[in-house]
């Protein structure tokens, strides 16, 4: 824990230690869960708005300009047969691939804030 004097760096400490402490939180659900299900997770409300998806297959749409700034487009279709796009800006990540379980909020017919899940 930071002892300094500089309090805007132990309150951006402070808030990330409280971060972290609520994604071990998720992580341990996650990792219960895919142990209660044996890798064939469904989509599970783990955190109000956060849900929790297999993704089945990744298929690239398009690449675009938006205000000065190249972004993908990929139709994602989760293992409930259930479809969704996902923008992201090119060469980002996540790189989202068949068979990954990840996070995500929906937003009408896109998924955003998308979170790759990995096993620890």
């Amino acid at each position: 824990m930071y002892t300094g004097n500089d309090n805007d760096l132990r309150n951006e400490l402070d808030y990330l230690h409280r971060k972290i402490e609520e994604l071990v939180v998720v992580i341990n659900q996650l990792t219960l869960l895919s142990r209660e299900k044996k890798d064939n997770i469904v989509i599970e409300e783990i955190k109000q708005g956060i849900l929790i998806s297999k993704v089945k297959w990744v298929h690239f749409v398009k690449e675009y300009e938006y205000k000065g700034r190249t972004f993908e487009q990929f139709l994602i279709t989760l293992s409930d047969d259930t479809k969704y796009y996902m923008d992201k800006h090119k060469d980002t990540k996540p790189q989202v691939e068949d068979g990954d379980s990840i996070s995500y909020k929906i937003d009408g017919d896109k998924i955003r804030e998308v979170r790759v899940l990995y096993d620890v």
